[in-house]
């Protein structure tokens, strides 16, 4: 049994990034979301804290993917309120109550973990981690190309660029490269044009997964 069966003995599952999300916790959400809602649960993904998202980039990918996200002061009515990319209680996110509460994380931990919770502090973004957890489920990500392209944009955002990646995911097909670096081009083009060192770091990356070459790049 894969680690997010456990999950699905909730009816309603709303997913909570923190505050002001960025690509990989609005991606690892989305993720979870598709997940859930396809084993009929109903889910959600929310954020709080003090404002709305203004970041362009991350605007353009929530909608270019259409991630259904909302922001709210108000404390959801759940069962499962699941924390993600994010430690519930941190000053970084909106604490709501809820009957029962859960995270995925990749950052260091810095609260309690029960056994429902799963924090992995050696992976770079939280995308990674909803990745290999939807491939342990079966979920067909290949086959979704919203949600690919979301977990890819946010590996990218966490690890300027691809610049700093250690961990190198399957996600990758033809297709899909062609459409991550024609989102690229779109949401931030100046980087893309003016950051050779990014442009080169990406090509890098993508050679290495056409050849199936290891499973680390750089450090």
């Amino acid at each position: 049994m894969g680690f997010l069966q456990r999950y699905l003995k909730s009816s309603d599952i709303c997913i909570q990034c923190h505050n002001n999300p960025d690509a990989d916790a609005i991606a690892a959400a989305f993720g979870l979301y598709r997940y859930f809602s396809g084993k009929g649960v109903k889910t959600s993904i929310i954020y709080g804290g003090p404002g709305k998202i203004t970041k362009s980039n991350t605007l353009m990918m929530v909608n270019q993917c259409r991630i259904p996200i909302q922001y709210t002061s108000e404390n959801p009515e759940t069962e499962l309120l699941l924390m993600v990319d994010c430690q519930y209680g941190r000053g970084n996110v909106q604490k709501f109550e809820a009957k029962n509460i859960a995270m995925i994380d990749h950052h260091i931990q810095m609260v309690d973990v029960k056994e429902d919770d799963l924090i992995k502090s050696s992976y770079q973004s939280c995308s990674t981690i909803v990745y290999e957890l939807l491939k342990e489920e079966g979920y067909p990500v290949e086959e979704d190309q919203a949600l690919k392209t979301a977990l890819l944009y946010g590996l990218y955002t966490d690890t300027a660029s691809f610049s700093t990646v250690r961990f190198l995911i399957s996600i990758v097909s033809s297709s899909l490269k062609l459409r991550f670096f024609y989102f690229l081009e779109k949401v931030i083009p100046l980087q893309i044009k003016s950051n050779h060192d990014s442009c080169s770091n990406f090509r890098l990356w993508q050679y290495r997964s056409r050849c199936g070459a290891g499973d680390q790049v750089g450090s």
